[in-house]
């Protein structure tokens, strides 16, 4: 995202997928398991694992709470207009949020850029974090550092942070 019409855009969008969400499942708050199939399979907007991304994207950007398993709205999005057949652009998944805690902050976009920074291709390693993700059930920044690792690629400066925003997310890997 570059430039302040594109982020304040972007934020818009944020606001009006998690509005249509909750509009959708008809509460105003949800456990991360329901967050996650409504998304991946009720509305078959993006995959389990980019559900769990979008769910971080909106946490990130102060959108939705996310405390003991459940999540809500951080505020009021009765108001918004969702235009019919609203489907959120692939690229949301993607929205980088400033945040009081920016360091904290979700370390998958790091790891890529180091696997990038490596000469690992970005769409492998993102295939094979995904892979990783699926198969192991494990939260995909940990499934990063293990493609990170099998890249040959030194992890030991991510271990921590990573550590750290698993512990901290709330959420946790069905």
């Amino acid at each position: 995202m570059t430039g302040d019409g594109v982020t304040r855009g972007m934020t818009e969008e944020i606001r009006l997928c998690a509005a249509a969400l909750f509009r959708i499942l008809g509460k105003d708050v949800a456990t991360v398991d329901e967050f996650v199939m409504e998304v991946s399979l009720g509305q078959k907007w993006f995959s389990p694992s980019e559900a769990k991304t979008l769910l971080e994207v909106l946490r990130r950007c102060g959108t939705v709470d996310v405390r003991d398993g459940y999540v809500r709205p951080s505020g009021d999005l009765s108001g918004t207009e969702i235009p019919l057949g609203y489907r959120p652009p692939r690229d949301i998944l993607e929205t980088k949020c400033q945040t009081q805690k920016d360091e904290g902050g979700d370390p998958f976009p790091s790891l890529v850029s180091a696997a990038a920074e490596a000469g690992v291709q970005r769409r492998e390693f993102i295939q094979e974090s995904n892979r990783i993700h699926r198969d192991l059930g494990i939260d995909i920044s940990a499934a990063a550092l293990i493609a990170l690792r099998d890249a040959g690629v030194d992890i030991a400066p991510h271990v921590d942070r990573v550590r750290s925003w698993i512990r901290g997310s709330g959420i946790t890997p069905s």
